[in-house]
Parts: C-alpha cells; structure tokens; sequence
C-alpha cells in the first residue's frame, strides 16, 4: 500500500503539477479510504461500486458535508487513474 501512495504522491507533484496543498488534502483521503477498506477487509485493488456506496454512507454518517465528499472521491478518482496510468 505505501508504494501506491509514493506512486500517487510522485503522480501528482510531476504530472498534474498540483499545489502543495492538494497533494496533501488528496494524499490524506486516500490513506483514509484505504484505512476504510482495511478495516472492512477490502481489497482495494479490487473494490465494488456497493463497497464504495457503503463508504460514502460513513462520510455521511460522520457528518462529512458534500463538497468534502466529493473532494474524497475526486481524490480516489485520481489515485485510481494514477495506478491504471502506471500499470499497477
């Protein structure tokens, strides 16, 4: 899991060219979402749209508001063409 975040932090700093600040707040849903998956015992190489509605449910239920929710899944949207991009 820490290779496909390096991946995805070197991803997004030399071929998006995002801001630090990005590159923080995308990093940090990411390792959220995968601590998520773990926690369910999810593949996350391998994850359902169900799994994904079911994460979006705890975002809600913490009282994560939309725009924050729709940054987290921009953030996965992201960290998942990056590793299709590199062949992971």
């Amino acid at each position: 899991m820490d290779s496909y975040l390096a991946a995805f932090q070197t991803y997004l700093s030399e071929n998006k060219k995002v801001s630090p600040n990005t590159l923080e707040s995308y990093v940090r849903d990411v390792e959220h979402f995968l601590r998520f998956c773990s926690d369910k015992g999810w593949n996350m190489e391998s994850v359902t749209p169900d799994q994904l509605e079911n994460y979006e449910r705890e975002l809600r239920r913490m009282g994560k508001s939309c725009a924050t929710i729709a940054r987290k899944f921009a953030s996965l949207r992201s960290f998942y063409t990056c590793l299709i991009t590199l062949g992971r």
